[in-house]
């Protein structure tokens, strides 16, 4: 669940989403660098849902070698809203985005104990407006 103040940070975030906020061409993340490792280590380290063994009801690799093409412009899995996991150019309408800051079901990532979010969450709000975000504005490129 969000606190106020992530709840403003979440509001600021999709704000920023806009399709006339778009990064500096100096500015822009890379993929390999900035966001694969991001993932992997937080999403699919060993036990990981999106890792080497993930649960049976998970179908997303989020390893470094399938994470960006099983993230980019894929759909999500059928019975979710009819996003696709990275919307290139497209933050607000992002799959990813919304289950990192709770806009669609549980926030992600969870404890695999317990199957509840972890609070507080490994991945910050910092690396979602100035990575993620500006990562998926610019086109999600494989860079």
């Amino acid at each position: 669940m969000l606190n106020r103040t992530m709840l403003a940070s979440v509001t600021w975030l999709l704000a920023a989403c806009s399709p006339d906020a778009q990064p500096a061409a100096e500015a822009l993340p890379s993929f390999a660098r900035d966001i694969a490792p991001v993932l992997e280590a937080r999403c699919a380290q060993r036990g990981g849902c999106h890792g080497e063994a993930p649960t049976p009801a998970v179908d997303l690799d989020l390893r470094r070698a399938a994470s960006y093409r099983e993230l980019v412009a894929v759909p999500a899995e059928t019975g979710r809203l009819a996003l696709l996991r990275v919307e290139p150019g497209h933050p607000a309408t992002s799959l990813l985005l919304h289950k990192l800051t709770g806009r669609s079901g549980k926030t992600m990532p969870l404890d695999p104990q317990t199957g509840q979010p972890l609070t507080p969450s490994p991945i910050s709000l910092e690396w979602i407006e100035r990575s993620l975000v500006p990562w998926i504005a610019a086109g999600a490129p494989a860079n």
